[in-house]
């Protein structure tokens, strides 16, 4: 697998934008990569509990200059030497996330998990999860974790990651990715297959999957 190149970071300005942007950024300066900010305009309906969008009835809803000028400010206050570029979208909030990852390459996506959306209420950080053609890393909001997510240091003990799989083609974007982040953290991978009833058990492993 290629090194991680482009990490797309899709943010609402929330509470959760901080935290969610500062991984990406460690990210994006541990392997060298471009990172790509992106905001999506929608016109949900009131109620929805989502990171990346507003109600359009929503009092003081943003407007596309204004967030314009919210992205150019959060640009501005990010490390010298980092490669970044902002997009926004109009539309549903999952299918702009994976069209936007598409269209500018994104090897990882990192996103906050936000409860449920309109969209067949199912929450918009799952069904990226199932239609991104990439690696996908969900952060909860900070108040579901007890610490703030960070990095592990070099010197740790490794730390356990599992990683789901239906070995399908897109479902090893994920495999590739984990092992691309455990060669340069202390990082312990294992991969986990469910099967139904009466089917073959795969046991799980951390040994990397072959090229082959």
């Amino acid at each position: 697998m290629e090194a991680i190149r482009t990490v797309l970071c899709p943010i609402d300005f929330s509470p959760a934008t901080e935290r969610q942007l500062a991984f990406a950024v460690d990210l994006c300066r541990l392997f060298g990569a471009r990172l790509v900010l992106h905001h999506n305009l929608d016109t949900a309906p009131p109620g929805a509990a989502v990171g990346w969008m507003w109600s359009g009835a929503h009092p003081g809803a943003p407007t596309e200059a204004g967030d314009e000028e919210r992205l150019r400010r959060l640009m501005a206050a990010l490390p010298e030497g980092l490669e970044v570029e902002a997009k926004i979208t109009h539309g549903l909030p999952s299918t702009s996330v994976v069209t936007v990852g598409e269209l500018v390459g994104a090897d990882l996506v990192v996103i906050t998990t936000h409860g449920k959306s309109p969209e067949e209420h199912t929450s918009v950080t799952q069904q990226v999860l199932e239609r991104a053609k990439c690696g996908v890393l969900a952060l909860h909001e900070a108040g579901d974790e007890t610490s703030p997510p960070r990095l592990v240091a070099v010197g740790e003990a490794p730390r356990t990651v599992v990683v789901p799989t239906d070995f399908s083609k897109d479902s090893m974007a994920a495999v590739e990715c984990a092992f691309e982040l455990a060669r340069r953290l202390p990082l312990e991978p294992h991969l986990l297959h469910v099967v139904s009833p009466g089917g073959v058990t795969v046991k799980a492993s951390s040994e990397e999957p072959s090229s082959a």
